[in-house]
């Protein structure tokens, strides 16, 4: 599952950043006005990355069937670590969020072993409440200009 995982955020991030929908794509992110007066076909990219948003959820769900049981109120504890691991990776920066969770998943670990489960899980929301308070961007988000 880690090798499969990887390969997608690999390719995904070669998408994203070598092809001409990949920079559609990330123009569209950015500003779709923009993006539309160069000619790009916002409608056709928007339903693209929605698509591959899918895919990816899809692969991540089906990936992590294999090491974890699911029961209907399972997903309030993964939405909760997920959304902690993009804000403190930084907010579109997907080498951010792949960083920040192999961080916090031997972090995590590691109090785990030492101090037990829900301490574990509390890893995640004090390393968030740290980063915001040093760094609110996340550790590779670029600082907002206003």
């Amino acid at each position: 599952a880690l090798i499969i995982s990887i390969v997608l955020i690999i390719g995904l991030w070669l998408f994203l950043r070598y092809t001409r929908v990949g920079n559609a794509v990330r123009a569209t992110m950015q500003n779709r006005i923009a993006a539309q007066v160069v000619g790009v076909n916002v409608s056709w990219i928007s339903t693209l990355s929605f698509g591959i948003g899918l895919a990816m959820a899809a692969a991540a769900g089906s990936l992590i069937s294999f090491i974890f049981t699911f029961y209907p109120a399972k997903h309030v504890e993964w939405i909760g670590i997920i959304m902690c691991l993009v804000v403190l990776g930084g907010m579109g920066s997907l080498v951010g969020a792949l960083a920040s969770s192999f961080l916090l998943a031997i972090v995590a670990a590691f109090v785990n072993f030492y101090l037990g489960l829900s301490w574990s899980t509390a890893t995640f929301y004090f390393a968030l409440f740290l980063i915001l308070l040093i760094r609110p961007q996340g550790l590779f988000g670029k600082k907002m200009d206003d």
